[in-house]
């Protein structure tokens, strides 16, 4: 709407002649508007561009600019702009309302801005230095282009050098122009509406989902082809008449009323599992969304609902939960032969144990005769003896002693898979010495140089386990260092984490990796017994006693390079009470 508060007194010689040339100018606006197919085309930027062209040739003006309000409406874009050859240049493309709030305000208010001299007009000065002079503009006329009942953006016209006295026909015409630029911005939003509700019907009626909607009675308005067809409701029936309750079965049409609906009406919407009759009184399972649709009064008018079939997921539901009971039945059977297979084994363990602990037994009578047969022998009838016979009977004595240390051995690995363990916390050091003293005399005879670096430490391990572990791996590094000139063993210890490392290493012969894993096994020997005699049962007590006390043993090696053997014991965590309820200290 033109303002006659901002327009300037038209300069013509009578009030008749002003009358005309209005009317001249509103003919003309309208011919322009006709003369594109803008709201047929639906380009607002063509439009912009033609319009914005128009005017500037009509008016003989600089400058012809459509801007628009961004998103936020606190800054201006233009859009589309006309200027001609004297036009300036470097003006910005965006204006926001924080550089020119006076302007903003004005445009805002849906009313012409008017402004001969633009430098100094109260809306348009703050615009000199930065828009205004750049440009050599002196004149301003902007028409607010509406739409929705708001301001969307303005047609902004600019004249300069000199300043110009816009009449009223002049400011009417770059109104309808503003205006018709608003009804586009309209037509092409309303088509756009159009399109998006029209996909979206297509996409509602080739859901698989059913979808519909009534009013607050319940009574339907619309059903999606979906729900035509799983209620089997004919395409072509009307919906005249029809209640959405019709479809609901009995004993959820209390929760409908009493739940669903009020709580839709309460929060906007409401879903879970529901389920939907059919025509036929088929029962179907369904998961459903249903909202409320609230009008500008606020009260409801209308309610949607989207429901999906549940029944394929409940079949896959029903053999899931079969597959459960089936699985759990298994698993118990499993169990319970497990349980059977363990008891078996547990059974045939100690049967073997008690087997070899007896022989072991039995055997060892035997044993002694030979050997103290043969000592008699040698010691009084040694004169009456061959040479060979000296041989053979020392052979016999060699071989009995050899038997009784392994079934002193044999002894030792059943003893330590039948007895109860006591894991307390000891004194490894105190172990040590106690160990390393028992098989001093051994390695003084062989010429092994000790080297002992273990300093004080506690670990959590049965005792007499420990004596054992620690024993045999110091016989083993003493054994396998025979052939070598200077032999050396040397003992370590240090934590890793919450654990202590023992390590023994020996400069012997070493043996190849690949056979790692058999050397704690028993009767599993990597050296003949001849080079290196031994039953092929000390790393295998090792082993089993490591087993028992939750320890772990381990080997690095190479031929030729000796070997290292790394003990790792729990230690006890500070602060905690000992193990079994007591430290154990050692003496021989």
């Amino acid at each position: 709407m033109v303002s006659a508060a901002h327009v300037a007194e038209p300069l013509f010689a009578s009030t008749a002649q002003a009358v005309e040339e209005f009317a001249r100018m509103r003919r003309h606006a309208f011919r322009i508007m006709r003369g594109g197919d803008d709201a047929q085309d639906l380009d607002l930027d063509s439009t912009c561009r033609r319009l914005t062209r128009e005017v500037a040739q009509t008016l003989n003006v600089a400058r012809v600019g459509a801007w628009f309000f961004d998103s936020t409406g606190q800054s201006l874009r233009c859009a589309s702009l006309f200027s001609n050859e004297s036009a300036g240049s470097g003006a910005p493309e965006q204006i926001s309302a924080l550089q020119f709030p006076t302007y903003m305000r004005a445009i805002s208010s849906d009313e012409l801005v008017v402004a001969v001299d633009a430098l100094t007009h109260p809306q348009t000065a703050e615009l000199s230095d930065a828009y205004l002079r750049p440009l050599g503009i002196a004149s301003m006329l902007d028409a607010p282009i509406l739409r929705g009942g708001g301001t969307a953006g303005v047609l902004c016209v600019e004249h300069g050098p000199e300043r110009r006295h816009w009449t009223t026909a002049e400011a009417s015409f770059v109104d309808a122009i503003a205006a018709h630029i608003g009804r586009v911005m309209e037509v092409i939003a309303q088509k756009e509406l159009s399109e998006i509700n029209t996909r979206l019907a297509a996409i509602i009626e080739t859901t698989p989902d059913v979808v519909f909607t009534t009013d607050v009675q319940g009574r339907m308005v619309y059903l999606n082809r979906a729900g035509r067809v799983l209620t089997g409701f004919g395409e072509s029936e009307s919906l005249e008449g029809l209640n959405a309750l019709s479809y609901v079965p009995a004993d959820l049409v209390e929760r409908r009323r009493e739940e669903i609906v009020p709580h839709a009406i309460k929060f906007g919407s409401w879903q879970g599992e529901v389920a939907l009759l059919t025509r036929s009184g088929e029962r179907i399972p369904a998961w459903e969304y249903f909202v409320a649709h609230t009008g500008p009064d606020g009260r409801v008018h209308h309610f949607s609902a989207v429901m999906r079939d549940l029944r394929e997921q409940k079949r896959h539901e029903g053999d899931i939960r079969q597959r459960e009971v089936q699985l759990h039945v298994l698993n118990e059977e499993l169990e319970r032969r497990v349980v059977e297979r363990t008891r078996r084994i547990e059974e045939i363990n100690q049967n073997l144990e008690t087997f070899a602990f007896s022989v072991s037994h039995d055997l060892k009578g035997p044993l002694r005769g030979i050997d103290g047969y043969s000592r008699l022998l040698m010691e009084e009838h040694q004169a009456s003896l061959s040479s060979e016979a000296k041989v053979f009977v020392g052979n016999i004595r060699q071989a009995a002693q050899g038997m009784a240390t392994l079934i002193d051995d044999l002894l030792n690995y059943s003893r330590l898979s039948r007895r109860e363990l006591a894991c307390v916390v000891v004194n490894l050091r105190q172990v040590l010495s106690l160990v390393l003293q028992e098989s001093s005399h051994d390695r003084s005879d062989r010429g092994v140089r000790l080297i002992d670096e273990v300093q004080e430490h506690w670990v959590i391990a049965d005792l007499d386990c420990l004596k054992q572990i620690l024993r045999n791996l110091i016989d083993n590094a003493v054994k396998f260092t025979r052939d070598v000139e200077q032999p050396v063993v040397q003992l370590s210890a240090g934590l890793d984490g919450g654990r202590l490392v023992f390590a023994v290493r020996d400069n012997g012969c070493g043996f190849d990796m690949k056979y790692h894993d058999r050397i704690f096994h028993i009767f599993q020997r990597l050296h003949a017994g001849t080079a290196f005699p031994g039953t092929g049962v000390g790393l295998a007590i090792v082993g089993k006693a490591v087993e028992r006390i939750g320890a772990k043993v381990w080997a690095e090696s190479a031929p030729g390079r000796g070997a290292t053997f790394f003990l790792s014991l729990q230690c006890p965590i500070p602060g905690e009470p000992a193990v079994a309820g007591h430290e154990q200290s050692v003496s021989p």
